[in-house]
């Protein structure tokens, strides 16, 4: 079954014809219901051997589930699988998808918002919309590109790019696995002035830079830059998967200093910078600076870490294999959010999922709310101005709901149906990345091709679309 099209209030189905073993269909029986509800409503929409059918009298803004049956002879068949839907205004943003064209030609895994609504993408790409754009680009917030920010940067990278962060000046800094940038030797991070040329300061300060991925980035109101990922070494020094540069791009060696060892074995995939100036740090390691920490560390703003938010967060998550915390957020009470692939939190089930007070204890009630939580990894979460709480990854199912690869939630942890979106089932990889614009609506870029119906059917997006 395919969900075709909806307006505030309706939905229109179709679904391909099944066998009939000989006895010709004469109907079929359509059952709908909240994607957050129990108990089926049939469809009365009398007799009709037509693959087509359209639900109306639903309420706006609502996911629902659907299923069909077929009719003849011998009897009723058993029901199709499960299509979700929902009703208008939240669905995709067609104008903006319009004016992007073709979008990229690989995956998107970087993005952020300008203060002035401009959008940056970053990831494997090649090409945006059919011209030459290595791994960055910039939209103006209509979704047309910004031609020519896209000429400043010339060949640009030549290999991926993972996080950006903008500075208060409008200068870009990013992140990535890449070694040259505009064929110039540049290891994984560069700084670009406002118009997309290099920064030439910035370049000479950073000397040779990483010798591994630099996988995030975030901004200080001091000016300083914090880095994360995969690197051991900065400009020749140990600075095991973190390091903070000053504004001019030297080293703080005073951090350096401060976050010691750091981690000896796995990498940092999550930064957050909090408004006390502590920094949370997360990642696949078991240990910092020889402690347990279970994939998640505060620290205070000096670098050294805050060992009371270590002890209230135990053993944090089950470390080991592709385990790790890979997105971190603040929700509108203080609250730390935390997602990646994982199934427990210092010994308590959490999948995938979870909540920590702001002293790094688990939010109980939270997390016996989430449930069962995704079936599959998260990778990116962020906050709604109205307090609810957007994730996205590689999860099709949110507590056993159909969801399609994104959730909303409550600011309790309950799902909130309104983001089931038509037919985004069955066909995205991944969501990467995930960002609020500044009209309130939520931009999407992973490892996807087409929304719609199924991934050969359902409409081009170039691996990025803006939700309304």
């Amino acid at each position: 079954m395919t969900s075709l099209s909806a307006t505030s209030t309706a939905v229109a189905l179709t679904w391909s014809v099944p066998a009939d073993n000989g006895a010709a269909i004469s109907d079929y029986v359509i059952q709908y219901r909240r994607s957050d509800g129990a108990g089926w409503t049939t469809l009365s929409d009398g007799v009709s051997d037509t693959s087509s059918a359209s639900v109306t009298g639903l309420n706006s803004a609502t996911g629902y589930l659907f299923q069909v049956a077929a009719t003849n002879s011998v009897g009723t068949g058993a029901y199709s699988s499960l299509t979700s839907a929902c009703t208008q205004t939240c669905t995709r943003d067609a104008e903006y998808t319009t004016n992007a064209g073709s979008g990229a030609n690989a995956v998107i895994s970087a993005m952020a918002v300008q203060s002035d609504g401009d959008i940056l993408y970053g990831g494997n790409f090649t090409t945006w919309n059919g011209a030459t754009a290595n791994r960055v680009v910039r939209l103006n917030s209509n979704g047309t590109t910004d031609t020519d920010f896209l000429t400043n940067l010339g060949i640009g990278a030549n290999n991926s790019t993972y996080d950006f962060a903008v500075q208060s000046d409008g200068k870009i800094v990013v992140g990535g696995s890449f070694t040259s940038w505009n064929g110039v030797t540049t290891n994984r991070v560069v700084r670009l002035n406002a118009d997309g040329t290099k920064d030439p300061t910035f370049a000479t300060n950073i000397g040779t830079a990483a010798n591994g991925t630099v996988a995030e980035v975030e901004y200080q109101s001091d000016g300083k830059i914090v880095l994360g990922g995969s690197f051991t070494s900065w400009n020749l020094v140990t600075v095991n998967r973190i390091v903070r540069l000053n504004s001019d791009g030297t080293r703080d060696t005073a951090f350096t200093t401060a976050t010691g060892t750091a981690v000896a074995t796995g990498s940092v995939s999550g930064l957050l910078l909090q408004s006390d100036g502590k920094i949370l740090v997360s990642g696949n390691f078991a240990t910092w600076k020889g402690s347990t920490v279970g994939g998640i560390v505060r620290l205070n703003s000096d670098g050294a870490p805050d060992t009371a938010f270590t002890t209230k967060n135990g053993t944090g998550i089950d470390t080991g294999g592709t385990n790790a915390i890979r997105s971190l957020a603040i929700d509108a009470n203080g609250k730390i959010l935390i997602g990646g692939q994982f199934n427990l939190w210092n010994s308590v089930a959490a999948k995938n999922f979870t909540r920590l007070n702001a002293d790094g204890s688990l939010d109980t009630a939270f997390n016996t709310n989430v449930g069962t939580g995704p079936e599959g990894p998260i990778n990116e979460i962020v906050v709604q101005s109205s307090g609810k709480v957007v994730v996205a990854g590689m999860f099709s199912l949110w507590n056993l709901s159909s969801v399609g690869f994104r959730a909303r939630l409550t600011d309790t942890g309950t799902l909130d149906t309104t983001l089931l979106t038509i037919g985004v089932n069955n066909i995205f990889a991944s969501i990467w990345v995930a960002k609020i614009d500044g009209s309130g609506k939520i931009i999407f870029g992973g490892d996807m091709t087409h929304y719609g119906s199924g991934s050969v059917s359902g409409v081009p997006i170039g691996y990025h679309f803006r939700s309304n």
